[in-house]
């Protein structure tokens, strides 16, 4: 799926290109165009905003709508079934924005709905202490190759940026799960695609 397709062409739908947009804005602008273009269509993510030269004759990727996930535990459940999901947080604080590695737990963080101003991809579970690393990983060959490895307690949530590699640990950070730091269980979504 072509991030740049969304980048370039979701703007009515409250989307600001680099300067912040939400998942739930991109999945209603799927949904209304019929699908969203593959890179080898539309093109790579190139860290800039474009003209929008989608055609729907290329579109792939139907949605017929979307599951909002609230809580930790059930977040922490769908990354282990379903796999990477959006997950809205706030990415206000500079203490985010100059991250540079580590496990991330700024109390300053908010996580009410309206303080979430940036969608990133939850892709893994990792405790604390480091002993035990969990990285979902999508099979390339299945929908069911998700890995449920969460005998230990969860303490941070593995995502992925859009600010790029140079940006956090090769564009990943680890945000703490306690008490919904950032929101990361506030705004968590995955598409349900149409048949």
């Amino acid at each position: 799926m072509s991030q740049q397709n969304l980048l370039d062409c979701s703007w009515d739908y409250g989307n600001n290109a680099c300067d912040g947009g939400l998942d739930y804005q991109a999945y209603e602008w799927i949904m209304a165009n019929g699908g969203l273009e593959t890179t080898a269509t539309y093109g790579s993510y190139r860290n800039a905003p474009d003209y929008c030269h989608f055609n729907v004759d290329n579109a792939i990727g139907r949605m017929k709508g979307f599951v909002n996930v609230t809580s930790v535990e059930a977040l922490n459940d769908a990354l282990a079934t379903i796999g990477p999901l959006s997950v809205s947080i706030d990415a206000t604080l500079p203490s985010f924005y100059f991250y540079g590695g580590g496990f991330y737990d700024d109390v300053e963080c908010k996580s009410d709905l309206d303080s979430l101003d940036h969608s990133v991809l939850a892709v893994g579970v990792t405790t604390h202490n480091g002993q035990k690393y969990t990285l979902v990983r999508l099979c390339r060959a299945c929908t069911s190759c998700w890995s449920r490895l969460f005998t230990t307690r969860v303490l941070f949530l593995q995502v992925k940026n859009s600010w790029s590699t140079h940006w956090g640990e090769d564009g990943y950070i680890k945000i703490s799960q306690k008490d919904n730091l950032c929101g990361v269980a506030t705004a968590a979504t995955y598409p349900v695609l149409a048949d």
